[in-house]
C-alpha cells in the first residue's frame, strides 16, 4: 500500500507525527487550521525536523569536533540544536500549545472578559 502523501511527507516520521498531533490539537483548540497558520506550521515542523537531525547526529559524532589545527572545539551542530530549539519553543508558544502560552491566553481571555463587563456594566 502506498503511503499517503502530506505536506509534511519530506519529513521524518518522528516529525510527521509530531506534526499531526500539533495539527490535531489546533484544530481540538480553535475548530480549525486558518491558511495564514501554515506557514508558521511549515516552520515549526522544518525546525523540529532540523533540531532532531541536528540532535542525532551530535550524539553519532560528539559534542567535540576536532578542528584543522588537531585541537578540540564544540560541535557547530550544538548552535544549530539551539536556535532549532528557540524557534520551536517561540511557535509553540504562538499556537498556545505549552501549558504556560495556554495559561496566557486563558489570561487575556479573562481580562478582555472583564473590560467588556465593565463596558456593559457602566
Amino acid at each position: 500500500m502506498a503511503k499517503k502523501t502530506t505536506k509534511y511527507s519530506d519529513y521524518s516520521d518522528t516529525t510527521q507525527q509530531f506534526m499531526a498531533a500539533v495539527e490535531k490539537y489546533i484544530k481540538k483548540k480553535y475548530g480549525k487550521i486558518e491558511q495564514h497558520w501554515e506557514g508558521q506550521l511549515m516552520l515549526l515542523a522544518t525546525n523540529y525536523e532540523l533540531f532532531n537531525q541536528a540532535k542525532e547526529e551530535v550524539k553519532r559524532t560528539g559534542m567535540l569536533v576536532t578542528n584543522r589545527f588537531g585541537g578540540q572545539d564544540k560541535n557547530p551542530l550544538l548552535r544549530v540544536i539551539t536556535d532549532a530549539n528557540i524557534q520551536c519553543i517561540k511557535l509553540i508558544h504562538e499556537f498556545g500549545l505549552s501549558p504556560s502560552a495556554s495559561g496566557k491566553i486563558k489570561e487575556v481571555e479573562q481580562d478582555d472578559s472583564d473590560i467588556i463587563k465593565g463596558l456593559l456594566n457602566g
